[in-house]
């Protein structure tokens, strides 16, 4: 697999044997181009240029999205999704800490993250930028790991289903799974959506327990639990590429 870039995104160029076409898709911010074995670099190319307005108009569309989520905003940081909601990153020295020792928590509607050392220069670099997004990356995963086994306990109790273990991982394309042997699997960057949308994952995951299919039992089950969760299932398919895609 050859990668690449393509206007300032991931290009993942594919052949396999067995393939007969050339086949395009742009999903979480990639685009993946995949063909057949004996298919040359330079044709896979010359198809993908074919395919340019196409693929712009996702991304395009899928940037337009994200400015939906996140809004305009000044600052050196993209402000954090946390719960559906907007946190604007603020950065505060805090001499006191350890040197190696960083807090970061919720402060009214902002996420307050306080390190030793800071000044305003520091969000000049390249990777001391880098060394935030990791800091709010694993701030946000342990929140997930707190919340999520929380409500899906929760959940699980009030409506009378019982698993196995629970999983908070970080799954590349799926938000969640239900095995036979009845563990759930929940993906972190849940902790992004608003709680409906959590809710909604939780209880489908919860109606695997019962019905490990997609059938017309299942979703009457669902909608027995959860009647409006087509609204969530509409917040997802329309920002759930854009969730993804932060914190990769």
């Amino acid at each position: 697999m050859s990668i690449l870039t393509f206007e300032g995104y991931p290009l993942y160029l594919n052949r396999r044997r067995g393939q007969r076409t050339l086949r395009l898709s742009v999903k979480n911010g990639e685009i993946r181009l995949s063909g057949p074995a004996l298919v040359t670099h330079s044709e896979m190319l010359e198809f993908l240029e074919s395919k340019r307005e196409w693929v712009l108009g996702i991304l395009e569309r899928n940037a337009h999205r994200k400015r939906e989520l996140l809004h305009p905003h000044q600052g050196p940081f993209e402000p954090v999704l946390y719960l559906g909601e907007q946190k604007p990153i603020v950065i505060i020295a805090n001499p006191s800490l350890p040197e190696d020792r960083v807090h970061v928590d919720i402060e009214g509607d902002q996420l307050v993250i306080r390190p030793h050392h800071w000044s305003p220069d520091w969000a000049d670099s390249a990777q001391n930028r880098e060394g935030i997004h990791d800091i709010v990356r694993r701030w946000l995963q342990a929140h997930a790991r707190k919340q999520l086994t929380s409500r899906v306990e929760q959940l699980a109790n009030e409506h009378g289903f019982r698993y196995t273990r629970l999983f908070i991982r970080s799954q590349t394309t799926k938000w969640g799974t239900c095995s036979s042997k009845k563990n759930l699997s929940l993906n972190w960057k849940l902790i992004q959506c608003p709680p409906h949308v959590i809710d909604y994952l939780i209880i489908h995951e919860l109606c695997h327990l019962r019905e490990m299919n997609h059938s017309e039992r299942f979703w009457a089950l669902v909608a027995s639990l959860y009647p409006d969760y087509k609204i969530s299932e509409g917040w997802l398919k329309r920002y759930g590429s854009t969730i993804f895609q932060n914190y990769a």
